[in-house]
């Protein structure tokens, strides 16, 4: 389990606005974090091949979730 803390102007931003962009943002740069990661450290154990997450595509990602969200 990856997890991120993330800080945005209350001022500045609205809670929607903010949340909008930490599903983007967060999360693809929580993705590219876990990704290094665990490519570094499954090399680094020895283990052949070394553990690859695939890519994700979170445009398409949070596309499906609103059309979920939708129909319920």
């Amino acid at each position: 389990k990856m997890e991120g803390a993330f800080a945005g102007n209350a001022e500045k931003l609205g809670h929607q606005r903010f949340t909008d962009m930490l599903e983007m943002n967060g999360l693809i740069t929580l993705l590219h974090i876990s990704r290094a990661y665990l490519l570094s450290v499954t090399a680094q154990s020895g283990i052949n091949p070394p553990v690859k997450l695939p890519m994700v595509n979170v445009i398409k990602l949070r596309e499906k979730k609103a059309q979920q969200s939708q129909v319920e």
